[in-house]
């Protein structure tokens, strides 16, 4: 496995494929391409089979230097194997070197534990997405 920074246009088949299937929504994200936006991947024989994107949105008030997750997708035929867990793993210690404090993300329901096992906690404001479902906000402090 390898972690690594991706193009943008790198994101779409697994954001499409995993996260957008069945469901007419945008699989583009406001922010994706502004400079600041970063994209990581993991590659694994040669193939990128997990991916997100960081965005800088400040979540909590205060002086905390802040990305939001954003679009993260692991190919179907691994999901299981590690790669989201070696990816969040890599981009928590890639944003702690730059000084991030905090990463946060809009999780769906069926992720929380995924999430919760790599170090995220509940911040308990569950909403509802049209055609995805239950999302709750959920934080990393770096």
């Amino acid at each position: 496995m390898h972690f690594k920074k991706i193009r943008l246009e790198e994101t779409y088949p697994l954001r499409i494929s995993v996260l957008r299937k069945g469901i007419s929504l945008p699989y583009k994200f406001q922010g994706d391409e502004d400079a600041t936006t970063l994209h990581f991947g993991v590659e694994n024989n040669g193939v990128i089979q997990a991916i997100a994107s960081f965005i800088p949105v400040d979540l909590i008030d205060g002086d905390l230097k802040q990305y939001q997750l954003r679009g993260m997708a692991v190919d179907l035929d691994t999901q299981g194997e590690g790669l989201g867990g070696y990816l969040i793993d890599a981009a928590s210690s890639y944003f702690k070197e730059k000084g991030v404090d905090l990463l946060w993300c809009n999780a769906r329901e069926t992720a929380y534990d995924f999430y919760r096992k790599n170090g995220f906690e509940n911040k308990d404001e569950e909403f509802t997405v049209d055609q995805i479902g239950v999302h709750d906000k959920m934080l990393k402090y770096l």
